[in-house]
């Protein structure tokens, strides 16, 4: 059975390196994104709209490249 330290999240846990610096980083992006994704959303509504537009709009800031 694949565990977060085995299977498709391989290094996505909190023992590894930079994982409690990335896990803050993503509630860090998280509260200053402007939509909600768990609400009523139709991503196909937005398919044709350029990527960066999107992320500007919504306000979707880059990773911490420090914590990469």
């Amino acid at each position: 059975m694949p565990s977060v330290l085995s299977g498709p999240h391989r290094g996505h846990a909190l023992e590894v390196a930079n994982g409690p610096e990335r896990v803050a980083d993503a509630i860090r992006r998280g509260r200053v994104c402007n939509r909600d994704f768990y609400d009523d959303i139709n991503f196909f509504d937005y398919a044709q709209e350029p990527l960066e537009t999107l992320r500007r709009e919504w306000n979707i800031v880059p990773k911490d490249v420090s914590l990469a």
